[in-house]
């Protein structure tokens, strides 16, 4: 068989490492580079190089909150029929917390050889759905209102929510899926108080209620900032501003780089209840720390020349903080209201003592809105003990919104002291570069020997009781957050020769002549239990008496109501003259303010009048809002000035 000649294919052989260097020699196409639009975005020119012309917060939107609850001590309303689906899941999370045959609650109440089926069908208890929008931003330990309904109750008068898992979303049942857990809620529950709580009643507003100031976050959302246009070195930037503007405490940092497009947000202790204005203040602050004058200079121009700005340019002005102040004062006797009210909030945010003279000018002689909103700008000021005293005269206006804006500004102040001595630090030093917040607190005590002079007493854990000196005798009621009964006056009293009654009898108040204490006849509608005994005559010491319950470490008398059952009584005895006092809550207050809004945006239609400047809102004690004309003294006439001819006639529209 012939051979065949290798020689070919060796050479082919050879030849292959020739060819592959030969292709390897020869360039490769470079890749086509990616082009990628920059985010720019549509601001103000004022706006330009703030974090929030260049940023987006995520996790800022309100977030609503729910859950399954159980409430105890309700007057015989609740124990009705429920969804199978939650009778179980119900049943499961009692047994969890121990109820069962001879267990113990968690409320400290004894319910022996009670199952967690049988405590659901007890008249006295009810399942609930209990919900909440937290504010945006709210980080842990921030406190807010939480609302309830009932679920197999007529009724929740005189009810207590047992510590309930507040979860993303709506409620779910056993067995469905479990959202994130953020805030857990617990406390007395606030149902209308102007019904007779020993009466099963199916009207509106009686299944559902309010615990106040009853939230708790304990598991917050983490807040991001992301970067429109990725940059390590612009990343780095805005952190350091944060930082610099917002420096680390109990909280850690507030901003940490994640990467070049994230940076990750810790609310500071300080803002725990202000979150929503650390947000403004964090998107508003410049990024380059460089010439911050520079950019007070600027905002400041922009607020006087633009006033459709001026709220933004406020914003900004306070994120730079003290360093804005000398550009600001230059605006606090600005003739346009618009710079002259946002140049004052800048300063008085940031605890200037020179704008409260200007502030208190605008609560005397300016519109309601604008008194209103110049003292409340005054809760921040350090301006000493004169300004107390000048916010004092405020207590015995008129008008509700004003009196009420003068006491909450009082005893804002009067926390604040307070909460700084308890922290050792001097007043004058509070203010470093925004004023911090002060925390109130129900446990709170103030001394009506203080230069404020609100005197402040805690009623167990329920409520607080503050007295406030001079005007007319008023009761004033808070709906929201923190619960209060505020009495203005000095030392209102029950009236004389009176005999009242409410509740369907179950509630008796006696008072037969001056020098003897009233006598008070009370049916609990839960227990038949009667209680007859003395009661103070001076109204403060009476809604004490009436929220007071009696202990080994405290004897005394009381009738041992809940906060919403001693806003119905006082309600109650002050309808039936037993109290001569107005009477008006938070709602009262929220009318008051709009009829006066109202009444402001149809003088701008027309001249204003002298009967317009002098027309003031307050309230009776029916509660019933009314018009008051204060006397005056008399008007001097107006001097004859010329008068232009009469423009030609014109027919009626």
């Amino acid at each position: 068989m012939p051979i065949r000649s290798s020689v070919p294919v060796l050479a082919l052989l050879a030849s292959l490492p020739l060819l592959g260097a030969c292709s390897a020699s020869e360039p490769k196409p470079k890749p086509k580079a990616r082009t990628v639009a920059p985010v720019v975005r549509d601001v103000p020119t004022a706006l330009r190089g703030t974090i929030g012309s260049e940023c987006s917060v995520n996790g800022i939107q309100p977030v609503l909150v729910s859950g399954l609850g159980f409430v105890v001590g309700l007057n015989g309303t609740g124990g009705m029929a429920l969804d199978a689906s939650v009778s179980a899941t119900m049943e499961r999370e009692l047994g969890l917390r121990g109820i069962s045959k001879g267990g113990n609650t968690t409320d400290g109440s004894i319910i022996g050889g009670v199952s967690p089926r049988e405590l659901l069908r007890d008249p006295n208890t009810a399942v609930v759905t209990v919900f909440a929008a937290i504010p945006p931003g709210a980080p842990e330990g921030a406190t807010f209102d939480v609302y309830v309904r009932a679920l197999n109750a007529t009724s929740l008068e005189g009810g207590t929510l047992w510590t309930t898992d507040l979860r993303l979303g709506e409620p779910t049942n056993f067995g469905g899926y479990q959202t994130v857990r953020l805030a857990a809620a617990r406390g007395d529950i606030f149902v209308n108080a102007f019904v007779d709580p020993g009466v099963s009643i199916t009207g509106p507003g009686q299944a559902v209620g309010r615990v106040l100031n009853g939230g708790l976050m304990d598991s917050p959302l983490k807040l991001e900032l992301a970067l429109d246009n990725e940059s390590a070195a612009r990343a780095r930037s805005i952190v350091s501003a944060i930082n610099s503007r917002f420096p680390a405490g109990s909280h850690g940092q507030t901003a940490r780089g994640r990467s070049a497009g994230s940076i990750a947000i810790s609310v500071p202790s300080n803002y725990t209840q202000r979150s929503s204005d650390f947000l403004q203040l964090l998107l508003h602050l410049p990024i380059d720390q460089t010439n911050l004058d520079a950019y007070a200079r600027s905002y400041t121009r922009v607020m006087k020349n633009e006033p459709q700005m001026a709220t933004d340019m406020m914003w900004c002005l306070r994120a730079i903080g003290e360093r804005s102040l000398p550009f600001v004062r230059e605006l606090y006797e600005d003739p346009e209201l618009v710079p002259r009210m946002a140049s004052l909030t800048v300063g008085a945010s940031l605890g200037d003592a020179r704008a409260a003279e200007h502030l208190l000018n605008i609560a005397k002689s300016s519109r309601t809105a604008q008194r209103v909103e110049a003292l409340n700008l005054l809760k921040t000021v350090d301006a000493g003990p004169t300004l107390d005293l000048a916010i004092r005269d405020f207590l015995a206006d008129p008008e509700l919104t004003v009196r009420v804006a003068a006491y909450e500004t009082l005893a804002a102040r009067a926390e604040s002291i307070l909460q700084t001595r308890s922290s050792g630090r001097d007043r004058s030093t509070a203010v470093v570069m925004e004023k911090e917040e002060t925390k109130p607190s129900v446990q709170q005590v103030l001394f009506g020997t203080s230069i404020q002079g609100i005197d402040r007493r805690v009623v167990g854990e329920k409520f607080v009781i503050d007295r406030v000196p001079g005007g007319s005798a008023l009761i004033y009621i808070t709906q929201q957050r923190a619960p209060r009964v505020v009495i203005f006056g000095d030392d209102p009293k029950v009236a004389d020769d009176t005999i009242a009654s409410i509740w369907s009898e179950r509630l008796m108040l006696l008072s037969e002549s001056d020098g003897q204490a009233p006598r008070v006849y009370y049916r609990d509608a839960r227990t038949g239990r009667s209680v007859q005994a003395d009661a103070p005559a001076e109204v403060g010491d009476l809604v004490e008496f009436f929220g007071r319950k009696p202990t080994p470490g405290d004897p005394r008398p009381g009738l041992n109501l809940s906060y919403s059952e001693v806003v119905g009584a006082l309600h109650g005895l002050q309808a039936a003259g037993a109290i001569q006092a107005s009477f008006a809550t938070e709602r009262d207050k929220l009318m008051a303010m709009l009829l006066d809004a109202n009444r402001q945006a149809l003088v701008e239609e027309r001249p204003e009048t002298a009967s317009d400047a002098l027309e003031t809102v307050f309230f009776e004690a029916s509660g019933e809002p009314r018009a008051l004309t204060p006397k005056t003294e008399p008007v001097a006439p107006p001097k004859p000035v010329p008068i232009a001819p009469p423009a030609p006639e014109t027919k009626p529209k």
